[in-house]
């Protein structure tokens, strides 16, 4: 018990499928304040959003490659539904065409 405990107090989560659920709540909090998706850097209100958003990006490229992945269809979907960019460099690259074509 006293293990469980101490796991607990920093923020140990039992349920993986729990822990991605607050992390997708985080996200979309995050979205209806800044509209976008693309977490910063130096974002420092959810220390742990920024990598959890890398990590999305990384599995899901193995999921589309048809590797081992935790990704699911299901979460694929919840990201999509927000407005999730799964490859920043293209959708930057897309954006500053845009810009320089106005």
């Amino acid at each position: 018990p006293d293990r469980v405990t101490a796991l607990e107090k920093i923020g140990f989560r039992w349920n993986v499928f729990a822990a991605w659920e607050e992390r997708l709540d985080d996200l979309q909090e995050f979205h209806k304040r800044y509209k976008h998706c693309n977490v910063p850097r130096d974002f420092r209100e959810i220390p742990q959003l920024l990598m959890w958003t890398m990590t999305q990006r990384k599995t899901y490229k193995l999921y589309t490659k048809g590797k081992p992945s935790p990704m699911t269809p299901y979460r694929v979907t919840a990201l999509e539904k927000i407005g999730f960019v799964w490859d920043l460099s293209a959708s930057t690259w897309r954006k500053r065409l845009g810009e320089l074509r106005e």
